[in-house]
């Protein structure tokens, strides 16, 4: 059901932004039927409405696969089979990707993880060999991609996928190896993954989705080299990776597109304020991959309880964005930290069977009147709010 809501939501809005191009224009046939009009009515020859085929959309899903995610993984994943079944009945490309990087000490997990452990070293064996250049910006390269679901699976291959990955979850295992949280080497990577995703089909409209539970772990650093003198009164260069603070003017420069882009300082910023010491990376290339992709990136913030540091990042008021929470389930802001639009979303509202509804399956016949409104009350508020959040994402995205 959430899913068909989902689809009539995006197939009423793109009937509706297509009714807004459409035109009528005269086609230079007489219209005999309105000939007699001719004196006081200029319009007596056929009418033709021209309307514009539709913008080919697309969709690309980062999913956090950190360990702090465990919790709620199983939900997670329901929330994710939802979108890629959205996604494929209406027949639009897409992607769902897993992101986290292999734990150092993880090497006796298993062989694919000596493996990718194995290739972690040797990345960082050859980039002891290569020089680095000043302005480089730092990255975690055991980081790793994992696909879920894509668009050129068939119906059996999508169904057993889906079927694994809720069964893992179900029994209280994750399908992934959870590690860290590598948000800003996802949004880098994202990049050129987005851009190669959108010529390969041809796309007006590709969204970015990202949905993750906290902040970066790694990345978004910049190199620079910094002069000291030894013992022997001698200069020497020291190679040190500077974190990006609100301060700070920063360029970023995209080489395969040639995309150039300045964040200028926030004049006043508190260099030691909470916000600095994570957002402020990500919040800068969020708004870099925007202007790399020229496309829309989404952000689902999960969490457990809202709290006054959370309310400090997004710049409002906690008790009115409580309440706002407490009636729709969510809370929707525009550009939020760097994204195009971010949805805080507490992490009992992502779940999509809940209690109310079983409870009022579970009623016994001749249960008193108030007990049944009650429960269909409680059921009915909870999938308003499940509708409310899937409403407002899909306007986003179409």
């Amino acid at each position: 059901p959430m899913v068909r809501h989902m689809v009539k939501e995006f197939e009423m809005r793109k009937s509706a932004a297509m009714h807004e191009r459409s035109r009528i224009h005269q086609s230079g046939i007489i219209n005999p039927s309105s000939l007699y009009k001719y004196k006081f009515d200029d319009r007596i020859f056929k009418a033709v409405t021209s309307t514009p085929e539709g913008k080919n959309h697309g969709l690309v899903f980062f999913i956090d696969c950190s360990g702090s995610m465990q919790h709620v993984f199983g939900t997670v994943i329901e929330q994710t089979v939802l979108m890629a079944s959205f996604c494929q009945m209406v027949k639009i490309p897409f992607r769902i990707f897993g992101f986290t990087n292999m734990g150092l000490g993880r090497r006796h997990d298993s062989a694919i993880g000596r493996e990718i452990l194995d290739e972690y070293e040797r990345i960082n064996r050859m980039r002891k060999v290569q020089d680095e250049k000043e302005g480089d910006i730092s990255m975690d390269h055991s980081m790793r991609f994992y696909e879920f679901f894509n668009d050129k699976m068939t119906k059996r291959e999508f169904q057993r996928m889906g079927e694994f990955l809720i069964s893992l979850s179900d029994m209280g295992h994750c399908p992934v190896p959870l590690s860290g949280t590598p948000l800003n080497e996802t949004i880098l990577l994202g990049i050129d993954l987005v851009r190669d995703f959108q010529n390969q089909y041809g796309l007006d409209i590709c969204n970015t989705i990202l949905l993750t539970d906290g902040d970066s772990s790694s990345g978004g650093n910049v190199l620079t080299y910094e002069t000291y003198m030894d013992r022997d009164n001698i200069p020497r260069k020291t190679k040190k990776y500077h974190t990006v603070t609100a301060q700070d003017l920063v360029t970023y420069h995209h080489p395969k597109s040639g995309t150039v882009w300045t964040k200028t300082n926030v004049k006043g910023a508190n260099r030691y304020n909470r916000r600095n010491w994570r957002n402020v990376p990500t919040s800068n290339l969020l708004q870099f991959f925007e202007k790399c992709t020229g496309q829309n990136i989404i952000g689902i913030n999960i969490f457990p309880k809202f709290n006054y540091y959370m309310a400090q990042d997004l710049d409002v008021d906690i008790e009115q964005a409580r309440s706002t929470m407490r009636k729709s389930g969510y809370l929707a802001s525009a550009g939020a930290k760097g994204y195009s639009k971010l949805f805080s979303v507490p992490n009992k509202n992502l779940t999509i069977t809940d209690e109310s509804e079983s409870k009022f399956s579970q009623l016994e016949s001749g249960a008193k009147t108030s007990s049944i409104t009650r429960s269909f009350k409680s059921m009915a508020n909870k999938r308003k709010s499940q509708r409310m959040f899937l409403t407002e994402f899909v306007s986003m995205v179409a």
